[in-house]
């Protein structure tokens, strides 16, 4: 413990501390008249962290938190998954019942395909908007909105989820067994 004595600050840029000598400290800087050390004037920088994550919050974006945009987006996560499986159901159904008329089936199916695109155009929107996600969402949503859990969860996560191949399998079979039983 060192004691430092304020002096009228008039001996040039040593902030109003008495200093002595040339002798220096651990910091570069030099040793008060007392025998303290102070660190010279150019040694203010903060205490650098290691691990800021616990000091740094994300900045909020369109009025949400980090934390309610990954709870929205785990929510459109499975609302997609479900789509897809819903769709590939409601697809094994239509060809399992034989639908009365070509017309209405085409036209329940056609049912089915825009829900579908509308909740994955939502997902993709989202992703795009809020998480800062590549852009090639929402092409991807556009184009092959059936292999859309694939790309998703490749872009966000990096890896493709169990979940995601199973709601595409189950889709796919749906896919083809109304459209075999179409002929």
């Amino acid at each position: 413990m060192s004691i430092q004595l304020k002096d009228s600050g008039s001996s040039g840029n040593s902030n109003g501390y008495v200093r002595s000598g040339n002798s220096t400290n651990g910091y570069g800087g030099y040793q008060n008249s007392v025998g303290g050390s102070v660190p010279p004037a150019r040694y203010s920088q903060p205490t650098v962290h290691v691990d800021d994550s616990f000091y740094y919050q994300r900045p909020k974006r369109g009025g949400l938190s980090h934390n309610q945009i990954m709870s929205i987006s785990d929510i459109l996560e499975w609302v997609v998954y479900g789509a897809e499986a819903f769709a590939g159901i409601l697809l094994v159904i239509f060809a399992l019942t034989h639908m009365q008329s070509a017309g209405a089936a085409l036209a329940a199916v056609e049912i089915v395909f825009a829900i579908q695109t509308v909740v994955i155009l939502i997902d993709a929107l989202f992703q795009v908007m809020y998480r800062k996600e590549s852009v090639l969402l929402i092409v991807f949503a556009f184009i092959l909105s059936g292999f859309y859990p694939l790309i998703r969860g490749k872009i966000i996560d990096g890896q493709i989820d169990t979940r995601a191949i199973i709601s595409l399998l189950v889709y796919l079979v749906g896919c083809i067994t109304y459209f075999i039983s179409i002929l």
